[in-house]
């Protein structure tokens, strides 16, 4: 029955007959009623799916031959539609007796065709090949109880043939000794329970009766806990016995009943109760599956959930309607809306409720339940254990504790309402002081939360500056002479808020007994102290200011920051006053304006100038005193932040840069559209040799640049290594260009409906020395800081017509090949002359255009740049259409020959219906404006069979060739033009 309700099907053969008997439960998962089909071994080979079948038939063979004694695979079998599933198989081979031929191979097969999907999206269930195992597991794992099977072999020898997660963290061992000697287990066992323990396993194994027992272990880490074990013995046909065994931390209960006992006379009762609760299951496991339709039922649930909910096995099974009937009116819509939240957010649901329970009356149950989503719905693997004495034993013991302190806590609010921490101490015969009372706000002033008196007696002292110290001592001496008031400011380092300023007044009182007792009260007073040295450097600072302004050659003229001279000496200063003993930490943030060339170019000079004054207003307006602001080039800046500044200070800074730079600036009623990018370097010693902090804040600005600008880029130790790594092979590009190591690829680009050769993409690769064949990706970021692309791009361009011309003489005439072009470099005439050069009656040259050109390029300058090469008699293509947001008007401009449609588009178009319509509604666009479509990216017959259908012209992607060099292309196009012919 458990294998039929959790979809495992059954079969066996006797040997060498070739009949199989198979369960029920077997057909239902081929989709057949029982006995629908005759069932042989070559009907069950002809279902198994023809590249799963070779390896299948190899493993069983095997088996049959003796040389495995179990098995187990994942294959497909075709089922009564028609379609194909994956099921998980494991199969045993028994053999026959002495004398007789015959053996008996016997097994089960499950349905994890779901499992098998989602290995695409998450790699954990790449494993799970038993959907039955994975959820007794999940149950065991999330349980609050670690479950384990303990076997006794005829030489008295144990093992543990599986125990759930939670044991070797409840015995305080790995699992791997656990795994290797289960007597491991034992280790950390109080001894004066042990014995007792073995004894019970002794008449365990000899009656064959259940049993439980409370018990001790001193764990590593957590020092004494109680655990309640329960175990059910059964003799097994080798003559082993195996124990099924289930062990809960009951620490926290031990602790509960032991403070009710002091609380109250009820200490019986509460024994009572808390010897029932050990006597029985602790609590009860289930797992509860939703479909995709909303219909909910119980898969599993052990045999203590229908007890807690009052509700009978039969009726659980049948509706999970009935199995909450008896929950508390008030509580129902609550336990709905935690299943619901559970599911939406896929935390862990844990919650409290009550149950009108026919023969116990209102009952507390705790539920704990994870949710897993999958294909067809979701299941919640959980449990739910009785916390109604649990509830009501802390509820007595609470109100004891609360009516033994309510002298304390009345003072202690009185206390709280003052703004300083209050104290009474005397002192100490060895010097130094006892604190008899400190209030909540005087230990969280010292860095003691929590009331720890224990470690405020002996390491007061200790959170005191050295500095401060022997006179804060001397201070305590006078006073306890003069009986004066006592009143000082010193220094504590806070061990979560750093170093604070405190000011402590106190009058020493002697009493009869000669013991003086300080009273008082201690401040908080850092924000005064760091105002007076806020002020004090706000003052020498105003004072240099003044000096320096009147130098005025160190100031820029048009924004009246600091210039590039000023910059340099302040920052001189700085490395000085470090070097002196100053503060050596250091943050310096530089700016460079995006787009900046761009309002020089569209607006003029004048609407630049007006951008700079606005920038340098908005960097006086976001930084504080301390800080310091520089205009050191065209337009870039540079904040220095005053000492003593941390990431989030600097994060703050610039944000408030972006946000009055977001607002709209006009010049002569024209927007003015810019933005800036950031780089932040922090280090902690400047003058450290390896701390060049504006060659770090250099880089960490052109990363924010290269990563699309507009951005903040905290400068990182990948980023200087980065640095290090750039450097090399900035080196190496070089030597490449000289060793003629870049060599020019070919995709073919290929007719849907006539599979055809129609052209090919020229792609650059670079042969490196040591590293083999790389990408752009990997190395054109730095050609083109290098200055370098123009260079390669003529090269390419040169090797690509050579190519051509010795196609041409084998006979190949290629009707198109397309080049990735930068709107940067159309208006190179290197490029549009060597394209030129390229163009026959018999071969077209394309150049592709990334999408982003439609939205990024609307000036006058690009669309001159347009029409030159399309006078040089060169197509234009749209590259990656449907990553960006171009516009139709923007087509309209351009006027491509093509579209090429994204690969991120095309990939999913063989399952996703949302690809297919965004595909035709790019080829019904491209229909309408009279241009061709191309598809990058296709892998699979499937995908060119829709895209055939949805109308697109030309196919390229790896189904046809990966990129290959001038002969490997060759290769490909004499053999497609062969196999045509």
């Amino acid at each position: 029955m458990a294998a039929a309700s959790a979809g495992i099907g059954q079969w066996y053969a006797e040997l060498p007959a070739t009949e199989i008997r198979a369960t029920g439960e077997y057909f239902r998962a081929l989709g057949y009623e029982p006995g629908e089909i005759p069932l042989d071994v070559q009907s069950c080979v002809d279902r198994i799916h023809p590249e799963d079948r070779a390896s299948i038939l190899g493993q069983i063979e095997a088996a049959v031959r003796g040389e495995v004694e179990r098995f187990g695979f994942d294959h497909r079998l075709r089922c009564k539609d028609g379609s194909y599933r994956w099921f998980a198989v494991t199969g045993q081979l028994f053999a026959a007796a002495a004398g007789d031929r015959r053996a008996i191979i016997c097994g089960s097969l499950v349905d994890v065709t779901d499992l098998k999907r989602n290995e695409i999206h998450a790699a954990e269930l790449a494993e799970a090949a038993r959907h039955a195992g994975e959820r007794l597991n999940a149950l065991a794992d999330n349980a609050p109880v670690a479950l384990f099977e303990l076997r006794r072999d005829l030489d008295g020898g144990l093992s543990a043939p599986y125990f759930s997660a939670k044991l070797p963290d409840l015995f305080g061992v790995t699992a791997a000794d656990l795994a290797q000697d289960v007597r491991a287990g034992l280790r950390w066992i109080h001894r004066d329970d042990l014995a007792a323990l073995r004894e019970q396993a002794r008449r365990s194994a000899e009656d064959l009766c259940p049993g439980s027992a409370r018990f001790r272990l001193r764990h590593p880490e957590r020092g004494i806990r109680w655990y309640l074990g329960s175990s059910l013995p059964t003799a097994q046909p080798d003559g082993t016995v195996l124990w099924r065994c289930s062990v809960l931390d009951i620490t926290d209960e031990i602790a509960a009943e032991r403070r009710a006992a002091r609380a109250s006379a009820a200490q019986r009762l509460a024994h009572e109760r808390l010897t029932t609760l050990a006597e029985n299951s602790p609590g009860a496991l289930f797992s509860l599956r939703q479909t995709r339709d909303g219909k909910m039922r119980f898969p599993y649930f052990t045999s203590r959930l229908p007890d807690l909910m009052g509700v009978p096995g039969t009726e659980l099974r049948k509706s999970v309607g009935k199995a909450f009937r008896h929950v508390a009116p008030e509580d129902e819509a609550m336990v709905e809306d935690a299943f619901a939240q559970s599911l939406g957010t896929g935390a862990r649901a844990e919650f409290k409720f009550r149950v009108e329970h026919p023969q116990k009356g209102t009952i507390w149950l705790l539920c704990s339940a994870s949710p897993l989503r999958s294909a067809d719905g979701a299941m919640w693997y959980g449990y739910m254990i009785d916390i109604t004495e649990r509830l009501e034993m802390e509820s007595r013991a609470a109100l004891a504790a609360a009516e033994a302190h309510d002298a304390m806590d009345r003072l202690a609010s009185i206390a709280e309402i003052a703004p300083v921490g209050l104290y009474e101490a005397q002192r100490a015969p060895l010097g130094g002081l006892n604190f008899t009372y400190t209030s909540a706000h005087f230990n969280d002033l010292m860095g003691f939360p929590g009331g720890d008196v224990q470690r405020l007696q002996t390491h007061i002292l200790e959170r005191i500056h050295p500095d401060d110290l022997p006179q804060f001592l001397a201070n305590i001496e006078t006073t306890s002479q003069t009986l004066t008031l006592r009143r000082q400011r010193f220094r504590i380092f806070h061990p979560v808020r750093g170093m604070r300023w405190l000011d402590a007044s106190a009058t020493p009182r002697e009493g009869p007994d000669g013991v003086l007792t300080w009273r008082g009260a201690l401040y908080d007073v850092t924000a005064d102290v760091e105002r007076e040295a806020d002020l004090r450097r706000a003052h020498g600072l105003a004072e240099k200011m003044r000096i320096e302004n009147e130098r005025q050659a160190l100031h820029d003229g048009l924004t009246a920051l600091p210039n590039r001279r000023f910059y340099d000496r302040v920052l001189a200063e700085r490395l000085a006053e470090a070097g002196a003993g100053g503060p050596r930490d250091c943050v310096l943030i530089r700016i460079d304006l995006d787009h900046f060339k761009y309002v020089n170019d569209t607006l003029g000079h004048e609407a630049g100038d007006q951008v700079l004054i606005r920038v340098a207003e908005v960097l006086r307006g976001a930084i504080r005193a301390g800080d310091f602001a520089a205009r050191i080039g065209g337009d870039e800046f540079a904040i220095l932040l005053a000492p003593g500044m941390t990431r989030r200070h600097a994060q703050d800074v610039v944000e408030r840069v972006q946000a009055r730079l977001a607002e709209p600036m006009l010049y002569r009623g024209r927007p003015c559209r810019f933005g800036a990018s950031f780089g932040i370097a922090l280090c902690d010693d400047i003058c450290s040799p390896d701390s060049d902090i504006q060659l770090f804040a250099d880089a960490a600005l052109y990363r924010a640049k290269a990563s699309g600008r507009s951005r903040m880029q905290f400068f990182t130790r990948a980023l200087h290594d980065s640095i290090l790594n750039d450097r090399r092979l900035a080196a190496e590009i070089h030597e490449a260009l000289e060793r003629d190591e870049f060599v020019p690829f070919f995709q073919p680009q290929v007719c849907a409906m006539e599979n055809r050769l129609v052209g090919a993409e020229t792609l650059l690769r670079w042969r490196h020395p040591t590293k083999g064949l790389l990408a752009p990706s990997a190395f054109m970021h730095l050609a083109e800081q290098l200055r370098l692309v123009p260079e390669i791009d003529r090269l390419m361009m040169e090797k690509s017509r050579q190519a051509l011309d010795r196609w041409r003489a084998a006979g190949l005439h290629l009707p198109k090949i397309s080049f990735n072009v930068s709107s940067g470099r159309m208006h190179d005439p290197d490029v549009v002359s060597a394209a030129r050069a390229m163009r026959s009656e018999e071969t077209k040259v394309t150049f592709e255009l990334l999408e982003s050109i439609l939205v990024e390029e609307e000036s006058d300058a690009f669309r001159t740049h347009l029409a030159a090469v399309r006078e040089a008699g060169i197509d234009i293509e749209i590259d990656d259409f449907g990553s960006g947001h171009a516009s139709i008007i923007g087509l309209l401009e351009i006027a491509p020959s093509s579209l090429k449609i994204d690969r991120r588009i095309v990939a999913p178009v063989a399952r996703d219906l949302r690809s297919r319509n965004l595909v035709r509604a790019i080829v019904e666009i491209a229909e309408a404006l009279g241009i061709g479509t191309v598809a990058e990216g296709v892998e699979t017959p499937d995908q060119v069979r829709i895209l055939r259908g949805l109308g697109c012209q030309v196919l390229q992607g790896y189904l046809y060739s990966r990129p290959v060099d001038e002969a490997g292309f060759l290769a490909y196009a004499t053999e497609k033009l062969r196999r045509r012919a």
